[in-house]
């Protein structure tokens, strides 16, 4: 029986009453203790007592030997702590059953020994501070069950030790049908069939901040198991330590979709495929994977993550996880399916073949500010392999390896797209140091290929197709300092429908055999056009091999480059239809023989070289080799070593016609007479702007004087683009570089330097800061007027050279000579103010030392600037601002300025902290709990 109510208790409720509505309704508080001496010593007993909805029951510290089953009712369950309060169950029954119930709030709890540590059906229920442990069932959810819609919270959780026995599932939680969201929880150590963690079917389940660790599964899964519809969301959660004795060392999902934001799968084991991850079939849109995924394992494909139709976007890290030797795919196998690799690398992983990424069976490969390194095949494609179509941008493959083929990617009847992306460092024991393709198509633009090794094709290898469609396309890029030990030093490609290289520099590169820069062979039309061929080398043509081809080479320059045998520049050899080299310009190279260009095997008359300059080469000019009927029209050929034009054949039938030999140690020879003075061939100065032999092919300017007798001499059949007769050399002829392409009336023979900028001719103003030299003057400087080695970017005063970055800037003199933005080393660069001329560090009177314009003493405070006679009092800085001696509070200025207000006074009523005021005064315990 309840005792009488004390006065107290009366008054407290009489002043309960003015702040409470009338009439509403009170939830009680029904205090456990397994101790006794409270309402109950039984947790089921409160539950049982509880109203249907709005009661508390608070669990106080201790072991409760029951279990707990909450139906029908909407209840707050306080435990003291989770490491204070356990329900330790017999085995029997879950420890903690919720069915059927409104919203329940759950915490404090630890939950160990049920069937089932914790069961919610048909509920919306939070939990918060649990521990879920040591359960075991011979069921789905050793740790957690939720089923038929419930939907279930639970933070700061820990899930661990608890078993689903074989063969069934989710040996920490089982979701079915239902919603489960996990945040900041940690699950570990927890065993099943499938999902050692974690298994949903066609449910939801949300992660947060959560870590899953040495989870378990016997078959898949070894932390999630997803399956037939599930989608899981998870966010700044980490996986690490779980293992499967099948597929998914951490993650294993089944016609199911994920996305994983800042993530972290980190040492997980699978028996099979992915080491991390394994994927197969998708409900909608798959899996996005972003954050860091390292030293996971799979004794089967894919070392990180194994995917077959079930489409993927990855980004973040994925490096150092590991697959078997035997098998493809070191980090991702991937089957059927998008793979998307955005602002990811993928560092550090060996296989058969794809030491990265193995993609194949129609698998669509997209890459965006992915980086593939330190990747590794025993066979091909060290970063990459794939038979499917793959397309870059911003794309790295570096210092990856091949046993054999395409050290960065291998692309396999597929076609591959790169764009503004680099190949760097890569070196396979085959073909295709950088990339290799084949039987497909090539596109690059404005990507870098450096640094590549192989034994042909050093930096790219294209290996034949006989689709028409299939080509090779290069433009604005570069390709040097690779090596071939074969043929091929930066490019090589074979039997290949369609060739077209664009504004692309080709330098620095080598080969054992054929084609320093380089090579390619049985192409039904190539088209090279302005491509500067540099310092390459190699046994045949050290700038350019070309054989079996048709088309045109156009608009280039091959300079520097250097052949053991023949063709320094570049060799033609056995044309298969028209070819023609047009409009180049051929400076100091070096060969034994046709150190410029050497031509061999043109019996058909297939090739012409016409309008070209051919200039200080050594080991003579242009050399023609089994090739009698080959044209040499409009042709300048000046200063080279050996002969300017020599052929094998006396009765030479081609036409060697209207060119200008000079200056070379013999201008004509082999088996062939002179020609000066015959068919139109000068033997004068060519009048150029500059040339010179010195080894340095960057001081040559080969356009033509006005007085240069080469200047409408050419073949009178040809004009120029202005309708002239045509000159001789590059520049001239109808199909120069020479035309006005801009349209602005200047040539490039008339000192156009850029043809593609109206605005930029002989006759324009430099326009400072926009990046072109307007008046094509380089000594008309367009970024640092005062050519103090600074542009306007850095230069605070571009007009004047005694100010930029590295000047010295004397203090005082009101001028920031060093772009600091302060006047020399003032108190800003120092931390002097200049103010304390006897540096005692002392206030002395007159001392300004905080520069706020007020000296000491006036000045209160002279260390601090807000501080000083003509402040306003700041009220909560613990500074007299205003240094009338008070601070804050104690100053009249805040005085006057403080509101003290009691809301609900003035109408007599009692504030919040009056009534607890009160409260304090009654005492504890002058309530009675309603049992």
């Amino acid at each position: 029986m309840d005792a009488p109510m004390t006065h107290s208790a009366r008054l407290l409720c009489c002043l309960v009453a003015t702040v409470l509505p009338v009439g509403a309704a009170q939830a009680a508080t029904i205090i456990v203790d397994a101790a006794g001496g409270q309402d109950y010593t039984s947790i089921q007993a409160a539950v049982n007592a509880a109203a249907s909805s709005g009661d508390t029951i608070q669990v106080r510290g201790g072991t409760y030997d029951e279990t707990v089953s909450i139906s029908g009712k909407s209840l707050t369950l306080q435990g003291a702590g989770s490491s204070s309060v356990t329900i330790e169950a017999d085995g029997s029954a879950a420890a903690l059953a919720i069915d059927g119930s409104g919203t329940l709030t759950v915490s404090g709890l630890t939950l160990t020994g049920g069937e089932r540590g914790l069961t919610v059906r048909q509920s919306t229920a939070s939990f918060d501070d649990m521990a879920i442990e040591g359960n075991s069932t011979a069921g789905n959810g050793g740790g957690l069950g939720v089923f038929e819609g419930a939907e279930v919270l639970l933070t700061d959780c820990e899930i661990s030790g608890n078993t689903a026995s074989s063969p069934y599932h989710g040996g920490g939680v089982y979701v079915d049908a239902a919603s489960l969201t996990l945040e900041r929880c940690e699950l570990s150590d927890n065993e099943a069939v499938q999902g050692g963690a974690v298994y949903a079917e066609a449910g939801e389940v949300e992660l947060v901040t959560s870590v899953l660790y040495d989870n378990t599964a016997s078959s898949h899964g070894g932390a999630v198991r997803l399956r037939d519809g599930a989608t899981l969301s998870a966010s700044g959660s980490t996986l690490e330590g779980n293992s499967s004795g099948g597929r998914g060392g951490a993650v294993s999902i089944e016609d199911s979709d994920s996305s994983w934001s800042s993530c972290t799968f980190a040492d997980n084991t699978a028996a099979t495929g992915g080491g991390a991850m394994h994927l197969s079939g998708h409900l909608s849109s798959g899996s996005t994977v972003d954050g860091t995924i390292e030293g996971n394992t799979a004794s089967g494909a894919g070392g990180a993550i194994w995917a077959w139709d079930h489409d993927l976007l990855l980004s973040g890290t994925i490096e150092d996880n590991i697959a078997p030797g035997t098998e493809s795919g070191g980090a991702i196998y991937a089957s059927s399916l998008d793979l998307e690799l955005s602002g990811v690398t993928i560092s550090g992983h060996s296989a058969l073949n794809g030491g990265g990424v193995y993609a194949s069976s129609g698998t669509t490969v997209t890459m965006s500010s992915a980086t593939f390194s330190d990747n590794e095949a025993s066979e091909s494609g060290g970063g990459l392999y794939s038979t499917g179509a793959v397309t870059g941008t911003s794309a790295t493959f570096s210092s990856n390896t091949a046993g054999s083929e395409g050290a960065g990617a291998y692309i396999s009847g597929a076609d591959i797209q790169l764009q503004a992306s680099a190949l760097q460092d890569n070196a396979a024991t085959g073909a295709g140091g950088g990339l290799l393709v084949r039987a497909g198509s090539l596109t690059m633009s404005g990507t870098t290929v450096e640094g590549n090794s192989a034994a042909q094709g050093g930096g790219v290898c294209v290996i034949g197709s006989s689709d028409p469609d299939a080509q090779v396309s290069v433009s604005y890029g570069s390709i040097s300092s690779n090596v071939a030990s074969s043929s091929g030093g930066g490019l090589y490609t074979d039997s290949t429908w369609t060739v077209g290289m664009w504004g692309t520099t080709i330098s620095g590169n080598s080969s054992g055999a054929w084609g320093g820069g380089l090579y390619l062979l049985d192409i039904r039309a190539v088209s090279l056009k302005v491509l500067e061929i540099t310092g390459n080398e190699a046994l045949e043509g050290g700038g350019l091999y070309l054989g079996s081809a048709a088309g045109s080479v156009a608009w280039s320059e091959l300079s520097t480059n250097h052949a053991l045998g023949d063709g320094g520049g570049a060799v033609l050899s056995a044309p298969s239809g028209g070819l023609s080299f047009r409009n180049n310009r051929v400076i100091e190279n070096d060969a034994n023989e046709g150190g410029g260009v050497y031509v061999s095997a043109d019996a058909g008359g297939y090739l012409e070289l016409v309008n070209i300059d051919v200039v200080a080469n050594g080991g003579g000019g242009v050399s023609l080799d089994s090739s009698p009927a080959s044209d040499v029209i409009n042709a300048i050929l000046v200063g080279n070593s050996g002969v300017g034009l020599a052929a094998d054949d006396a009765h030479h039938s081609g036409s060697l016609a209207y060119n200008l030999l000079y200056a070379n140690d013999t201008d004509w020879g082999g088996e062939l007479a002179s020609r000066t003075g015959t068919d139109g061939n000068l033997s004068e100065a060519p009048g150029y702007r500059a040339w010179s032999d010195d080894g340095d092919a960057g001081n040559e300017v080969l356009l033509l004087s006005s007085s240069s007798p080469a200047r409408d001499a050419g073949d009178p059949s040809l004009l120029d683009l202005d309708g002239s007769r045509s000159d001789m050399g590059s520049y001239g002829g109808p199909n120069a570089e020479d035309g006005d392409e801009d349209g602005d009336g200047w040539a490039r023979s008339d000192g156009d330097c850029d043809d593609s900028q109206v605005s930029v001719n002989p006759g324009q103003t430099e326009q400072v800061y926009d990046g072109l030299d307007n008046d094509c003057d380089a000594s008309t400087l367009d970024d640092d007027l005062d050519g103090d080695g600074f542009g306007h970017e850095t230069d605070c005063n571009d007009e004047d050279a005694s100010i930029n970055p590295d000047a010295e800037d004397p203090y005082g003199d009101g001028v920031d000579q060093d772009c600091d933005g302060a006047d020399g080393d003032a108190p800003e660069d120092t931390g002097d103010t200049g103010e304390d001329p006897d540096d005692t560090g002392e206030p002395e009177d007159g001392d300004d030392r905080d520069g706020d314009g007020y000296a000491f003493p006036e000045d209160c405070n002279d260390l601090e600037p807000d501080a000083n006679p003509g402040m306003d009092e700041v009220c909560d800085d613990f500074i007299d601002n205003d240094c009338d001696g008070a601070i804050d509070a104690s100053d009249a200025d805040c005085l006057g300025g403080r509101e003290t207000s009691c809301a609900g006074c003035a109408s007599g009523g009692r504030s919040a902290g009056a009534l607890l005021g009160l409260f304090a005064l009654l005492g504890a315990g002058v309530l009675r709990r309603r049992r």
